[in-house]
């Protein structure tokens, strides 16, 4: 507990030990406000006292408790299947479908937090939202070739991705890939791709709320020889002796940090290289090399 919390429920220890008459005739706390708030008398001088659970709800610090709940809503229809092999080289698979799914998320910060009475006095507040999204996709491997000198195996295999999210729009993901096994027991692949993420809940929809960041002086004699090969050459320019000790080494600066409903879905182009080796003379045994961008 920090020294803010401290002083709050010691002066609630101090409400319920502060007991007078009341005009029924029995006891009641004397301050008017903390009878508001809930406070019921306490007599620590009593042997073998029991505390009524009015009174500990008053008096002890609440645990800091923090509760996430996330609610996934999933339906998804596929329609698979092949549709016939056309060159001896193997038959065709596709596959279709129509997916739809819904992100929930509440998390909710404890009343310390919320008040601002927590770590650093910074004040967090719960976060709420939900986003769902409506899919169509479309998968097809083809084989291209087999059981011929040098290919053993060759095929080609594609798939594409729809997605409408409720919150960032429309986007499209892909992917395209290649193996080639010229025996049995080697076997290449490589696929390029478009990979997308669409922001979360918290990214969305978080309130603002308080925290810190560490900051360190770079012209600080501790700091200086990290970061870029031109710090020390940059404080030089910056007229900063050798050895400066700055008087702000290293500071807390106070933030405020909130989600953004506007942010869109992120966009990755990606590569892949590699190959396999499973020796059908070593039983159990694959080695694997890939590249990726």
């Amino acid at each position: 507990s920090n020294t803010r919390v401290n002083d709050l429920y010691q002066q609630r220890w101090l409400n319920a030990i502060d007991a007078v008459t009341s005009p029924g005739g029995g006891v009641q706390c004397r301050s008017e406000a903390a009878r508001a708030e809930g406070c019921v008398p306490i007599n620590l001088l009593q042997p073998g006292a029991a505390f009524s659970g009015a009174a500990l709800n008053y008096v002890r610090i609440p645990f800091a408790t923090e509760t996430a709940e996330l609610t996934q809503t999933v339906a998804t229809g596929i329609i698979d299947g092949s549709i016939g092999d056309f060159w001896g080289a193997g038959a065709i698979s596709i596959a279709a479908g129509l997916a739809y799914r819904k992100e929930t998320s509440s998390y909710l910060t404890s009343p310390i937090d919320q008040q601002g009475q927590g770590f650093f006095f910074t004040r967090r507040l719960a976060t709420q939202g939900e986003f769902d999204v409506f899919e169509w996709f479309v998968e097809a491997l083809v084989p291209i070739l087999s059981d011929r000198p040098f290919f053993h195996r060759l095929e080609v295999e594609g798939a594409i991705r729809g997605s409408n999210y409720s919150t960032a729009g429309n986007t499209t993901s892909w992917n395209v890939r290649g193996s080639w096994a010229p025996v049995p027991d080697f076997r290449f692949r490589g696929a390029i791709a478009r990979a997308v993420r669409a922001p979360n809940v918290g990214e969305l929809f978080s309130p603002a709320s308080e925290g810190f960041i560490t900051v360190d002086d770079p012209c600080d004699v501790n700091f200086i020889s990290g970061g870029s090969s031109a710090r020390a050459t940059n404080c030089a320019e910056l007229g900063i002796p050798a050895g400066f000790v700055s008087n702000a080494r290293t500071i807390n600066i106070r933030t405020a940090t909130s989600g953004n409903p506007d942010l869109s879905v992120e966009k990755a182009d990606t590569l892949t290289l590699g190959g396999a080796f499973t020796p059908t003379f070593i039983p159990g045994l694959t080695a694997t090399v890939d590249y990726y961008r």
